[in-house]
C-alpha cells in the first residue's frame, strides 16, 4: 500500500509551551486551541491557510492561581464546555465561566486531559497522571445536563488521550498513550494503544472494548477520525500526524517541524486542510535553535475530508 507524504508549515510562532485541542468552529469560521499549562483558551479566524487576529481567555481559579486546560468542547449556544485540572466548566460567548461539575479531587495528582462530545452531547474525557498510581487513569463520560452527572466508561489506563468516532458513530476510538504491562517479567511500557469500543449513542454505552491497534514508533497523541473512517494521530516523538486504517496500516505521513506533535483538526468550508499543535515544553536552547517554530501551529491541505465536531447541547451563559 502506497504511503501518502505531506509536509505542514508553521501557521502560527512558537508561544506556546503545550498547545493541544485544536478544534475547528464551522459556524464561526475559527480554529480553537488551548495552551494548557497556562490555562489558556486561543481562538482566531481561519480563512485560507491563514490565521486572523488571536484572542487569548486565560482561567484561573478563586484564588487567582492558573491551573491547566486540557480540552475544549463546543456548545450549542456558541460558548464552550472546558476541562480544567479537576473541573468541568462552561465559558459563555461573553467570557462568563461557570461550574457544572467537579470531577477529580483537587489534589494534584493527577489531571482531566483530552476530551470530545458524543453525537448526544456527552462529554468524554480522560486522565493524565501527576503522580498518581500508573495504571490507574480513567475515561469518564458527563452528561448532556446542569447539573452534570458522570460516570467512568473505561479504567486502567496510562495515559488518556485522543478518541474519535467512526462516520456513524457506532464505534468509538480511543488513545491510551502510556499503557503498562500487568507482567512481572515484562514490567516496561507498552507501545501506545488505539483502543476501540462499540458504541450506542443512544444510551451512551461503551461496549466490546478491543485493541484495534498499537503505534510502536513515537507516542500518539490526539486523534480525529475523517469522513471516510480513517483515523489521524498526531505522534508526539515523531514530529508527524499519520493516517491509519481501522486495523493500523499508514496510508499517509505529514511531516511537521516540530518533534512534538499533540493534536490535529480537519478545518476549512472543506474540512481538507489540517491546523496541527505542537508542544516546545522539552526543548532546550539548542532545540528551540533547530525548531524555531515548535509550540506553534502547522498547516497542510490533505486528501481527505474530516468531520464536524459534536457539540454539547447545555448553555453556557
Amino acid at each position: 500500500m502506497s504511503i501518502d507524504r505531506y509536509t505542514a508549515t508553521p501557521l502560527t510562532a512558537g508561544d506556546y509551551a503545550l498547545a493541544e485541542g485544536v478544534t475547528w468552529d464551522e459556524r464561526l469560521g475559527r480554529v480553537l486551541w488551548v495552551d494548557i499549562n497556562a490555562a489558556a483558551i486561543l481562538s482566531a479566524p481561519f480563512a485560507d491557510g491563514r490565521l486572523g487576529e488571536i484572542q487569548r481567555t486565560t482561567l484561573a481559579d478563586e484564588d487567582g492561581a492558573t491551573g491547566t486546560v486540557g480540552a475544549i468542547a463546543l456548545a450549542e449556544d456558541g460558548g464552550l464546555l472546558v476541562a480544567t485540572a479537576a473541573s468541568i466548566c462552561t465559558v459563555a460567548p461573553d467570557g462568563d465561566v461557570g461550574l457544572v461539575l467537579d470531577l477529580l479531587p483537587n489534589d494534584g495528582l493527577r489531571r482531566l486531559n483530552d476530551g470530545i462530545c458524543d453525537p448526544a452531547g456527552r462529554f468524554l474525557v480522560g486522565t493524565l497522571s501527576l503522580g498518581s498510581t500508573p495504571g490507574t487513569e480513567e475515561l469518564f463520560q458527563l452528561s448532556a445536563d446542569i447539573p452534570g452527572e458522570s460516570h467512568v466508561v473505561l479504567e486502567r489506563i496510562g495515559l488518556a488521550n485522543g478518541m474519535g468516532f467512526t462516520p456513524d458513530a457506532a464505534t468509538l476510538y480511543f488513545i491510551d498513550t502510556a499503557p503498562l504491562s500487568r507482567s512481572e517479567t515484562h514490567p516496561k511500557t507498552l507501545p501506545g494503544i488505539v483502543w476501540a469500543a462499540d458504541y450506542d449513542v443512544a444510551s451512551g454505552a461503551a461496549s466490546n472494548w478491543r485493541q484495534a491497534f498499537h503505534v510502536a514508533d513515537g507516542r500518539p497523541d490526539g486523534m480525529r477520525v475523517d469522513a471516510a473512517g480513517d483515523i489521524w494521530i498526531a505522534i508526539w516523538g515523531a514530529g508527524q500526524v499519520r493516517r491509519y486504517t481501522p486495523t493500523g496500516q499508514i496510508t499517509a505521513v505529514v511531516d511537521v517541524p516540530a518533534p512534538f506533535t499533540t493534536c490535529l483538526a480537519f478545518a476549512g468550508p472543506d474540512l481538507d486542510t489540517l491546523v496541527i499543535s505542537t508542544s516546545n515544553r522539552d526543548h532546550d536552547t539548542a532545540a528551540r535553535a533547530e525548531y524555531p517554530h515548535a509550540g506553534g501551529l502547522f498547516t497542510v491541505k490533505v486528501a481527505a475530508r474530516g468531520q464536524l465536531s459534536y457539540r454539547w447541547p447545555g448553555p453556557t451563559a
